[in-house]
């Protein structure tokens, strides 16, 4: 057998499964969900929560988070009546989360119209 069959067969040997090479979804996403991914959405979890909280319903309705990274809190607002509301408690709502959520880091949040 010339090295060039030879090659050729020992790469057919590594490409065939060894048994059943199927993983189950939910382990894949627990082993994801234990890495970096999952601590992140954790504080960005807490967070959300804390600003469902701190938001009185009728405002929360108007309100959603679009996105969260270094630090600033991008938030959509509809109508400018809300939005207007919102630059009003913006003072007290930072300090807020910033006190229920200290591992995310806030230093901002941004109104951007929805």
């Amino acid at each position: 057998m010339d090295p060039l069959e030879r090659a050729i067969r020992s790469a057919r040997m590594q490409r065939r499964p060894a048994g059943d090479s199927t993983a189950r979804l939910g382990d894949m996403l627990d082993a994801l969900l234990a890495g970096p991914l999952g601590s992140a959405h954790g504080r960005f979890g807490a967070l959300a929560e804390a600003w469902r909280q701190a938001l009185p319903p009728d405002l929360r309705e108007q309100c959603e988070i679009m996105e969260f990274t270094g630090g600033r809190l991008k938030v959509a607002v509809a109508g400018s009546a809300h939005r207007y509301e919102m630059q009003l408690r913006m003072a007290g709502l930072l300090a807020e989360l910033k006190r229920q959520c200290p591992a995310a880091k806030l230093k901002r949040i941004e109104l951007v119209p929805a």
